[in-house]
């Protein structure tokens, strides 16, 4: 309904009827007019901040939603490409002897601890027949370029 329309209706209502009954029904209509404008404007702007409220909370949580669907892309992705999961280490091992050789191919025992010397067979030595003769002996015995010295083994216990 348009209040235009009230007001000039009953302008012309005042004027037939007597003018100081009618003004002053005009004067509460009016003040009615206002009060009520003024609370529709206070209405309006309680539903446009609710209706702003409601919009920033739908995209707060879209954000969320985004964000958690783009952790678990990343996640998935770096699951992907990661190595696969190396079985438990079995625990603790018993020392073994660190494995220590000569260019000869024996132990080298001045370099393993003493726990593990005992662990090995008595290191063999090598000597040749030319060095096991006796000086006055190797002064008489022609050395032979053709043939190598024989090697002799003798093991200490």
């Amino acid at each position: 309904m348009d209040t235009r329309s009230l007001t000039s209706d009953a302008d012309t209502a005042g004027e037939e009827h007597g003018s100081e009954e009618w003004r002053k029904e005009l004067e509460i209509w009016d003040a009615f007019k206002e009060e009520h404008h003024e609370t529709d404007a206070v209405a309006s702007s309680l539903a446009k901040r609710r209706h702003d409220r409601e919009i920033q909370q739908a995209v707060k949580i879209r954000r969320r939603e985004e964000a958690e669907v783009d952790l678990m892309a990343h996640q998935d992705m770096r699951e992907s490409f990661a190595e696969p999961e190396l079985p438990p280490d079995p625990g603790p091992r018993s020392p073994s002897p660190p494995a220590t050789y000569r260019l000869s191919g024996l132990p080298n025992r001045r370099r393993l601890p003493k726990r593990f010397r005992n662990d090995l067979p008595p290191i063999p030595v090598v000597a040749s027949l030319s060095s096991t003769s006796d000086d006055a002996n190797a002064e008489q015995v022609e050395p032979m370029d053709s043939q190598p010295p024989i090697p002799v083994v003798i093991t200490t216990p």
